[in-house]
């Protein structure tokens, strides 16, 4: 048959024999069986979730409710203190009890380096020994070292300048009576030599000194001062002259 001059297909109706109408009516209700059964699956799997949600979350509060009281615990500190002088270590009741376990030993030890910062001299070390007196001085005696370094004429500083170095040795500790409850007092007695121009004094002159000085460990802030002064060595005072000959 053709339309328009074109070919068509004509289909034409046919009765549905009574076997066709039964095995297309089987093919649907099977297909509509397999959507039932998705969606009954889709909502145990829903009803799932939402139980599991509900025990998480019930298990979560729970967890809350007892540790809660151990989350509100204060946190206990302890102080350890290390002696490196003495080769020891001990807890402690805390920063302010750390003078308790120095010993004259501590005390020599830091005093000996207090003056070799101040008399052990160099042009290129100089900085460096006055950034330490200025972290061990207290302001009196820091302001007393820069008059005597930079305007006394017999100063290390002023007598040798780029032109020489000095040092000291033979130092020799006397103790004397506690002037407070924290402040020691200390005779020194130490030896003194210069070397200028590239020759080194034949002999030592002679010294003595007093200090006064503190163990102020809450001064012990950071990484600097642990490292350079552990134990919070703070002078009070030091004066020291040569011997008469």
């Amino acid at each position: 048959m053709k339309l328009f001059g074109r070919p068509q297909i004509v289909y034409q109706a046919q009765a549905i024999s009574l076997e066709s109408g039964e095995a297309f009516r089987k093919n649907q209700l099977s297909v509509l069986g397999e959507i039932r059964h998705a969606n009954r699956r889709a909502g145990r799997a829903i009803w799932s979730s939402v139980a599991l949600n509900a025990l998480l979350e019930a298990a979560v509060l729970v967890l809350i409710v007892y540790f809660w009281p151990l989350l509100q615990k204060r946190v206990e500190v302890h102080w350890i203190a290390v002696d490196r002088t003495n080769g020891y270590i001990q807890q402690i009741d805390g920063i302010e009890a750390v003078p308790e376990m120095f010993s004259d030993a501590n005390a020599s030890n830091a005093i000996r380096e207090y003056l070799e910062y101040y008399y052990d001299y160099s042009w290129e070390t100089n900085r460096r020994h006055e950034d330490r007196i200025r972290m061990m001085s207290s302001a009196d005696q820091l302001a007393r070292y820069k008059k005597w370094a930079d305007e006394e004429p017999n100063s290390p500083k002023q007598r040798l300048a780029h032109h020489g170095s000095s040092e000291i040795d033979h130092i020799v500790y006397h103790k004397q009576a506690q002037a407070d409850a924290k402040t020691f007092e200390y005779l020194v007695q130490f030896a003194y030599r210069e070397t200028a121009n590239g020759r080194t004094e034949p002999g030592w002159h002679q010294y003595t000194g007093h200090i006064q000085f503190q163990w102020q460990p809450k001064l012990v802030t950071d990484a600097d001062w642990a490292s350079k002064n552990p134990g919070g060595f703070y002078v009070t005072y030091f004066k020291a002259d040569e011997d008469p000959k």
